[in-house]
């Protein structure tokens, strides 16, 4: 339930939620307490108090076993997305499309179609200063992305996206942002 909030929120809203320790105790309760406590209880009364065989609780050996699969799949699609930047772009005016999202390594094309209001991804590219280097590691940049935008009167305008980490969530208006050419 925790990570399907997350999901929702970064995928479609592009809105950071900090679900590392509330996911985390998640798991942790529901796998430590809650269901190998009701397996370890049902081995024991099944082998000392009921009499029958291992074959009866191997089924709530194979459910428990199988969790592990879905946790460490829920860990990995995290990992995935934290390595990617979400940008909610919402045009306040109504005089703007968007025409495309572009930077050095990444062209987004087609969004005159997606309104007024969407959510798209990217993987910040970090350029990194191998000549200086501090006790946090070397310096780095972060690549510009920029959008193209198509006001009404069909003139195209440039504007820079500000800057996010991986990870990062921001919604910018086309308003509010800086017009480059």
């Amino acid at each position: 339930m925790i990570f399907f909030y997350w999901y929702c929120q970064r995928v479609f809203r592009a809105e950071h939620v900090s679900i590392e320790l509330p996911a985390f105790l998640a798991i942790v309760i529901y796998v430590l307490f809650v269901f190998a406590g009701l397996v370890i209880t049902m081995t024991y009364l099944g082998n000392a108090v009921w009499k029958f065989g291992w074959k009866r609780l191997a089924p709530a050996w194979v459910i428990m076993i199988a969790t592990l699969p879905a946790i460490i799949t829920y860990g990995t699609i995290y990992d995935l997305y934290m390595q990617r930047a979400f940008v909610r772009i919402t045009d306040d005016t109504y005089m703007y499309r968007v025409a495309r999202v572009w930077s050095e390594n990444l062209e987004v094309t087609g969004l005159e179609s997606e309104g007024y209001d969407f959510v798209f991804s990217f993987e910040p590219v970090y350029v990194y200063d191998r000549s200086t280097e501090d006790s946090f590691g070397y310096a780095y940049t972060i690549n510009d992305v920029y959008v193209d935008v198509i006001h009404t009167d069909g003139s195209v305008k440039t504007m820079v996206l500000p800057k996010l980490d991986k990870g990062g969530c921001r919604t910018v208006s086309i308003g509010g942002l800086k017009s480059v050419r």
